[in-house]
């Protein structure tokens, strides 16, 4: 399932996603978070303090950037390198 949590900054929304996660890891279902590159290491740092051992490696804490790239490499595309800055420019 994929689901969309909005709200006004200040709440709740990160909390609402935490315990969801938790509940869903302690049950034993596997949970995938994407969230902005900036906030990947909170999530991943609050999770781990939450689900420690077992209940931790069910969760997965995704960016926009390391989503694509997962997807590119499992689905195909990937086989083409990619542009670096210069080739950019």
């Amino acid at each position: 399932m994929f689901r969309f949590i909005l709200g006004t900054a200040g709440s709740g929304k990160s909390r609402y996603c935490l315990e969801q996660i938790t509940s869903l890891a302690r049950n034993g279902k596997e949970t995938v978070i994407v969230v902005p590159e900036q906030t990947g290491f909170t999530y991943e740092r609050e999770l781990v303090a939450r689900l420690p051992g077992v209940l931790g490696s069910r969760t997965r804490v995704m960016s926009f950037r390391s989503i694509s790239r997962f997807i590119l490499r499992e689905c195909g595309g990937s086989a083409r390198g990619r542009l670096g800055d210069a080739q950019k420019t």
